[in-house]
């Protein structure tokens, strides 16, 4: 008599069910369940649904089962399906087919049964939309309880399934041998079927004690658009010298405990990430994409779109991008005003060679929501437009929004030719720009550090830098922007930090009650300073240190706390036709030796008429020796320290008694053809038109003067 064993891994243990089946979860009430018999045909209804496999059951060859969307298939212990027929399981979004146990509910207790098995080499089961967790325990050496899902020489089609918290493998594919054996154990035929070539698509599988998807004997499955995550093991196994060959396509592999793939060369291979793949909540089984996934729009170029238009997602769910509203990841062509406010979910960017318009209006939020800060990046060219009443937006989404909401706002070194003109930028961490680009009538408002010019020569005129962190502007790196017409009000630093070479010509602007300095500048960097109002500072008016040679020209310098122009470490700038009058100070020689954001407010303050006027400048500056054009006192430079007269907030013209009007250079004139006006509304450029957003914020400051 002949008698077939199959092989072990294909066959399986029967693992005989010990004591009664309890119909009660054991952490929660009481569940009717539908017990089920060994042999399953015909059609599992939603109605009946739990449903209970009380022992090891089957689909018998030729037999089909169907399973209603939003059925629970739960194991009443190691037991197993074996579907050598047809299994036809398909779940939709809103309704998942559950393959789990009647104990699912332990915590942390993966594999209380055995696993779904497929052997029917003939026909292509289905499974989609269907959730398999909790099978596959591995223990005391039952290798052959190698998977939850189990394909042996068996090709089913998993789709879109969630492949979760199981005892041992995900999905275990492995070609079909059996023995047969005459009466006396003697071998007489090896039956070879054929490869086991499942289609594993769009599925989801982490928390698996071993690996996500493991290919032996000869198996060739595809996995595609796959989310392979923080499995015990390996991502994808293939196994040596067993003539595996896995195909894998656009899958994020990422976080498996031993590694990501092992066992095949994955370089020829396309679509292949390694993120995270930002699940909403992991911890809690929610498995949808945050706004913010490496997954969205990665997945098979070639394969069937997501519902929503767009490329394929990888995973098991699509992150919806129909609301026209919501924006991330690459942008271009235009942002109009009719879907206005945006609600930024990722960091967004511009693409080299693409140009994003966006109308004037247009308010876009970015999401704080989130423990991640979102950025927008320009890497291509972006217009950014608005007009009077109708600037562009750029904030935080909070309805109680901090500084740093976001992150940054990067004009990359490729992004010439952008423009920013009446826009608000406020919330953000940092706005950085490495191009030559135009912002002009824009209010830079709340915003955690600074904004900083890196080598560029970009332009900005008529701009607000408000209540910003470390420094109102930063120039670095040999930048040599021109800053005319621009307000620097209440950084928590500097109004302007000018350092490594850089050389920007800063002109008819104000500094008015930062925490520091107004201009600091250090580091070979020799800015041109020319008809600037800076008052009310709270250290010093300008610091030079470390080789700066700024020439300093038709600049009121007054009511600053601690000092107006203070040179040190070799500094040596040219310094001519100002006024510097009104400065407290502290002792000079602490002063020098430290930062002064480190400086003991609690010093005592003492006041000299000129000494801190024009503090360790070249010689002669500041020594009233000669008179000038109006007959006041000057050094021979024509230098003066006396009362500019300015009252309120500085932001007006000079009033005509002032000694500042006629006092600047002759070389250069006043709007009205007279000599030059020393002050932001002096000189060439000295006829002032600010818009609305300027007027608001500057002309309800009188603290500089009060005090």
């Amino acid at each position: 008599m002949k008698y077939i064993v199959p092989l072990a891994v294909v066959a399986l243990l029967v693992i005989t069910f010990i004591g009664c089946y309890n119909t009660e979860d054991s952490t929660g009430p009481s569940i009717n369940y539908t017990d089920l018999p060994n042999e399953l045909t015909g059609t599992l209804s939603l109605s009946g649904s739990p449903y209970a496999i009380v022992e090891d059951s089957y689909v018998p060859e030729g037999g089909v089962l169907n399973v209603e969307a939003g059925v629970e298939i739960r194991f009443a212990g190691f037991h197993t399906l074996t579907v050598e027929g047809f299994l036809y399981a398909v779940g939709t979004p809103e309704k998942f087919i559950t393959f789990g146990s009647t104990y699912n509910n332990r915590v942390n207790d993966r594999g209380n049964w055995e696993g779904l098995i497929f052997t029917n080499s003939s026909q292509s089961s289905i499974l989609e939309y269907c959730k398999i967790e909790d099978g596959a325990k591995y223990v005391n050496g039952m290798e052959e309880v190698r998977g939850a899902i189990q394909c042996a020489s068996s090709s089913p089609v998993i789709r879109k399934c969630l492949v979760i918290n199981n005892g041992y493998s995900g999905i275990y594919a492995v070609n079909r041998i059996d023995y047969i054996f005459d009466a006396d154990s003697n071998l007489v035929e090896v039956i070879h079927y054929p490869p086991a070539a499942p289609l594993i698509d769009g599925c989801t599988i982490t928390g698996n004690a071993y690996s996500g998807v493991v290919s032996d004997s000869g198996s060739v499955p595809l996995v595609r658009n796959c989310i392979i995550v923080t499995n015990d093991d390996y991502g994808v196994f293939a196994v040596l010298n067993s003539h595996a060959a896995p195909r894998i396509e656009y899958c994020n592999i990422w976080d498996n405990f031993t590694t990501e793939v092992f066992g095949i060369d994955t370089s020829g291979f396309p679509g292949l990430i390694s993120q995270d793949p930002e699940f909403t909540d992991i911890l809690l089984g929610d498995y949808h994409l945050l706004s913010h996934s490496p997954c969205i729009d990665a997945g098979d170029t070639e394969a069937i779109i997501d519902p929503d238009g767009t490329r394929r997602d990888i995973g098991t769910y699509f992150y919806d991008q129909s609301d026209p509203s919501e924006i991330r990841n690459a942008l271009k062509d235009t942002l109009i005003l009719d879907y206005s406010p945006y609600f930024v979910t990722s960091s967004i960017w511009v693409e080299e060679g693409d140009t994003l318009m966006i109308e004037p209006g247009v308010e876009l939020d970015f999401n704080a929501e989130t423990t991640l800060r979102f950025s927008f990046y320009v890497y291509g060219t972006l217009i950014a437009v608005g007009n009077e009443g109708n600037e562009i937006i750029f904030t935080s989404s909070n309805d109680s929004p901090q500084k740093g909401d976001w992150k940054y706002f990067h004009f990359d070194s490729m992004s010439t030719g952008s423009h920013l003109s009446y826009c608000q930028i406020s919330y953000a961490s940092e706005i950085l720009i490495e191009a030559d680009i135009t912002v002009d009538n824009t209010y830079f408002r709340d915003n955690e550090k600074y904004v900083k010019i890196i080598n560029t020569t970009s332009t900005l005129d008529y701009n607000v830098f408000d209540n910003i962190g470390l420094a109102g502007l930063i120039c670095e790196d040999e930048a040599d922007p021109v800053i005319k017409h621009c307000l620097f009000y209440q950084s928590q630093g500097y109004g302007i930090h000018c350092t490594g070479h850089s050389d920007p010509v800063i002109q008819n602007n104000i500094f008015l009650e930062n925490l520091t300095h107004g201009v600091r500048c250090d580091t070979f960097s020799a800015p041109q300073i020319i008809n600037n109002t800076i008052v009310g500072n709270d250290y010093y008016g300008i610091y030079l240190l470390k080789n700066s040679d700024a020439t300093i020209r038709n600049n009121i310098i007054s009511y600053n706390t601690k000092g107006g122009i203070v040179c040190a470490q070799a500094s040596e700038p040219d310094i001519y036709y100002n006024d510097s009058y009104g400065h407290l100070m502290v002792d000079i020689d602490s002063v020098l030796s430290v930062d002064p954001v480190t400086l003991d407010s609690t010093w005592e303050v003492s006041y000299d008429s000129t000494w801190w006027d024009y503090y360790n400048c070249p010689d002669f500056v500041g020594e009233l020796s000669a008179i000038n054009a109006n007959e006041d006192s000057c050094d021979i430079f024509f230098n003066i320290s006396l009362d500019p007269l300015i009252e309120g907030a500085a932001t007006s013209p000079l009033p005509g008694n002032s000694p500042c009007v006629d006092a600047g250079d002759p070389a250069l004139s006043d709007p009205d053809a007279t000599v030059s006006d020393m002050g932001a509304f002096g000189g060439p450029e000295g006829d002032w038109n600010p818009p609305i957003i300027i007027e608001s914020v500057i002309n309800h400051s009188l603290n500089w003067y009060n005090r």
